[in-house]
């Protein structure tokens, strides 16, 4: 468990970098970011009051975000592999001026949701050219073999 208490600021981020790096871990904000990198990062991970949660960087199968993972926040990033698509894999509960959800949704793989910086929009744009590249480019080798 995580908290963050009277002497951690809200510009406190915590890094779930590398395969289960935070799995079955509980962050309580108020935090600035918390960042889910990896194959499993942030598998059932519950996460309160953070501005932004950002979910991306595993494995088609095995996403960074997935079992039940739980979001409380201002903001979710669902980047390349990031967020599985079903209640029961990957929840969210969006927190804004006041009004907090009275249920959880299902997160929205590829995708920005909530009240985001606009770079978030760009950064999903970049992430998806490359894996547009990365993708032609496999082709490419597998046809010169």
């Amino acid at each position: 468990i995580v908290l963050a208490d009277d002497n951690v600021s809200e510009e406190t981020s915590v890094a779930c970098m590398g395969s289960m790096a935070c799995a079955m871990t509980r962050i309580m904000g108020p935090i600035k970011q918390v960042s889910c990198v990896g194959t499993k990062a942030c598998r059932k991970t519950h996460v309160e009051g953070s501005k932004l949660v950002k979910c991306h960087d595993g494995h088609e199968r095995a996403l960074a975000c997935l079992n039940l993972a739980t979001f409380e926040t201002e903001c979710l990033y669902c980047g390349m592999n990031g967020c599985a698509s079903r209640i029961n894999q990957c929840r969210l509960k969006l927190l804004g001026d006041g009004d907090v959800a009275e249920s959880y949704e299902k997160c929205t793989p590829d995708s920005v949701v909530g009240n985001c910086p606009e770079i978030l929009e760009e950064e999903m744009k970049l992430e998806a050219s490359t894996k547009l590249n990365d993708v032609e480019g496999g082709e490419r080798r597998r046809l010169r073999r």
